[in-house]
């Protein structure tokens, strides 16, 4: 009973709680942007399905809604023109596509900017309450043959920083390496003297590219060959400017993470079985949620990215394959007919279903294999 009412409470429910907040965030973006540009919104709903409860508040109806694995906004006109063909001009003007090129665009890329920015917030708020950690990364064992022996590279030295960059996370330096291999790096070494004394030593290591398994997953990626563990050196506080200078750069890694990681599944230096979705993510809220209920808050920030710019990708059916039909529209010069965008549709549900199925089975086999 216990093991059930855990997995249900740390995967489930913490898995429910983040996509809860990035699916309003993300369609907080749609709607606001909408009632700026005077566009009439005729639902808000968190879920899909039957709805728990809704409420019409002037001319919007508020919905939550029993699947909760999404969320939309409904514009006017957005999908049926036959709804605006009746209405009074004044109105009608207000459907979306009545709107200026530049207008629609916006409203719907406006989700996923939302999403960026709550993660921006997030994470300058992070900086700004708790400081920025730096770490050393000490060196357990160094494999016979690798890089790090071939560089002279012992147990017991640090890793201060990295071309040059101080290391900010534990995992700081896998991170660094993943995109690294065949790219010389240079390693800023502490090394402890038999006085007691220490010296900062400067290497040049190149790490090999190897194919490694972690959590069950295939990745081409740098390694310099030791087995290593972080440790926290120093804490260093940062005010108001700091933390938002700070939040704007890890927004911005964030954000490069994202294509480095695309840029290696075209590669083929990542294998496409690394893809994960929401079973793996629960999994992930779960495990991070074990630890600290306080540790979900920097994971809702590097998930509403993922959510984000993956939500600006030309797929059908998110919302940058809906940019590129505004686009077609405004170069052809007029709107694509009833009948092309229904075949579209039809197209990027099935491409999303294949992907949901695929990336569903990868999950599960995941789990199991573990």
């Amino acid at each position: 009973m216990n093991i059930v009412f855990d997995f249900a409470f740390y995967n489930i429910i913490s898995f429910l709680i983040v996509l809860g907040i990035l699916v309003f965030c993300h369609e907080l973006g749609h709607f606001l942007l909408a009632k700026a540009f005077k566009v009439k919104v005729l639902k808000f709903a968190l879920g899909f399905g039957p709805k728990i409860v809704s409420k019409q508040i002037r001319e919007t109806e508020y919905s939550i809604r029993w699947i909760p694995l999404g969320g939309f906004v409904k514009l006017l006109g957005e999908d049926d023109e036959e709804e605006i063909k009746n209405l009074p001009p004044e109105e009608a003007n207000r459907a979306l596509d009545r709107q200026s090129v530049l207008k629609k665009i916006a409203i719907l890329a406006a989700g996923s900017i939302f999403n960026i920015i709550l993660a921006l917030l997030i994470f300058v708020g992070i900086y700004f309450f708790r400081g920025e950690g730096v770490f050393h990364i000490y060196i357990d064992e160094v494999m016979d043959g690798g890089p790090a022996q071939a560089a002279g590279l012992r147990p017991g030295d640090a890793i201060m920083t990295l071309d040059g960059q101080r290391i900010k996370s534990p995992g700081g330096l896998q991170e660094y390496l993943l995109f690294k291999a065949r790219v010389p790096i240079d390693f800023g070494i502490l090394r402890a003297k038999a006085t007691g004394e220490e010296k900062v030593l400067h290497m040049r290591i190149t790490p090999r590219e190897e194919l490694k398994k972690i959590e069950g997953q295939e990745f081409r990626a740098g390694f310099i060959n030791v087995k290593a563990y972080p440790e926290l050196v120093e804490e260093i506080p940062l005010g108001p400017f700091g933390a938002i200078m700070r939040g704007i750069q890890q927004t911005y890694e964030e954000v490069k993470k994202i294509f480095n990681v695309l840029g290696l599944l075209f590669k083929g230096r990542l294998s496409v079985s690394a893809l994960g979705g929401p079973i793996m993510i629960s999994k992930i809220t779960g495990d991070v949620a074990r630890m600290s209920l306080w540790n979900l808050i920097p994971l809702i920030a590097i998930i509403s990215i993922n959510l984000g710019i993956l939500n600006l990708f030309p797929i059908p059916v998110l919302d940058g394959s809906l940019i590129v039909l505004v686009l077609i529209e405004a170069i052809i010069g007029k709107p694509l007919s009833l009948k092309q965008k229904e075949w579209i549709i039809k197209i990027g549900f099935a491409i999303i279903i294949s992907m949901a199925l695929f990336i569903t089975y990868n999950d599960i086999f995941r789990l199991i294999k573990k």
